[in-house]
């Protein structure tokens, strides 16, 4: 069986990858189109990727390589084999099925040569190596990415002006936290306020963490599952109704309630007002809280209030003590970030 392997200037075949992304017709080898391996644009000296029944055929060399892998061509069994030194990937022509590491996967597209060159989908190859792959429309962009924290952000501008970044990671880290401080928060002072009286006056912290819990899972798991179906993912094999698959997931995203929920206090305010304080972690980015007050008082019942990060002003960090009513979130003066401020402040409002 004789072997030869790909280099720059001698490949006998060029080893393609279809990605499976937008219906777009029939061949466009003139339309541009991009791939990013982490951020990386990827040179490809001798054929551009094109574009074939809504599939983009992408040279291997440039992606692969990129990726460190060495790419080897066995033409008595027609079979391509991709190696670095954690993963073996093999492709066999006309096959459905091709294996990494020994473990077979299915392909919707059954690898194929045309022209001389050998295709496939490159989604499944990536996902069973644990990569990933977006495609930004916009900028015709095929984005491979081997982990998640270098995945890029979908809206890197509303990154860039909230403080979290260009990440993909990052904004769904913000993105539950947002959800959880400026929807849900509100919604269970509303729809549960009898449950929060109760935990507040047994100074039940721990029912209170369990409401509060359940509530970041079910933001992060519809999060979580937004995202897979974006990348389409099928490889990742992730079932969020199963329980060890559903913690596998918010492990890998790091989106487990306690990354961002520090502390849970019950606090007396004054003889006929309590307060459940949740002590959030500062990321530094703005509109969030990093305290937030469940307060119930005998005469008004349930409130809430924030200890928030609001834009710079140019020269300073300013921080806003917030009182949340009827929808409107009022801004009722600047404050220290300190959780003896925003309990002093409580303590005022309530005077």
């Amino acid at each position: 069986m004789k072997k030869s392997v790909f280099r720059f200037m001698g490949a006998v075949l060029s080893l393609f990858l279809v990605i499976a992304l937008l219906p777009l017709g029939e061949v466009y080898a003139n339309s541009s189109v991009n791939v990013t391996v982490d951020r990386r644009q990827v040179i490809f000296p001798d054929q551009e990727p094109l574009i074939l029944q809504g599939r983009t055929l992408v040279p291997v060399r440039g992606v692969f390589e990129q990726l460190g892998f060495e790419a080897e061509w066995d033409s008595v069994a027609r079979q391509a084999t991709l190696k670095n030194a954690a993963h073996t990937i093999v492709i066999t022509i006309g096959s459905n099925v091709f294996t990494t590491n020994g473990v077979s996967h299915s392909l919707d597209v059954p690898a194929q040569l045309i022209g001389n060159r050998t295709m496939l989908p490159l989604r499944f190859p990536l996902e069973s190596i644990g990569y990933y792959l977006d495609w930004d429309s916009q900028t015709r962009t095929a984005i491979v990415s081997t982990s998640l924290a270098t995945r890029p952000a979908l809206r890197p501008r509303v990154g860039s002006e909230f403080g979290y970044g260009n990440t993909r990671l990052s904004e769904m880290h913000y993105g539950v936290r947002h959800d959880f401080e400026h929807d849900f928060i509100p919604q269970v002072a509303s729809s549960r306020a009898s449950e929060i009286t109760g935990f507040l006056r047994n100074n039940n912290a721990s029912g209170f963490s369990t409401m509060l819990n359940d509530g970041w899972v079910d933001i992060a798991a519809r999060w979580i599952g937004e995202d897979l179906a974006h990348i389409g993912s099928s490889g990742a094999n992730i079932n969020l109704d199963n329980a060890i698959s559903r913690e596998r997931a918010f492990n890998d995203y790091g989106l487990t309630p306690s990354f961002h929920i520090q502390n849970i206090t019950i606090e007396s305010i004054n003889p006929t007002t309590t307060a459940a304080i949740i002590s959030m972690s500062d990321s530094g980015w703005f509109i969030l809280s990093t305290h937030i007050a469940l307060v119930h008082n005998n005469s008004s019942g349930i409130e809430v209030f924030l200890l928030e990060r609001d834009f710079n002003d140019g020269s300073r960090t300013v921080f806003l003590f917030r009182h949340l009513a009827s929808g409107s979130r009022e801004s009722i003066s600047v404050i220290d970030n300190s959780l003896t401020a925003f309990i002093n402040d409580i303590k005022e409002f309530y005077s």
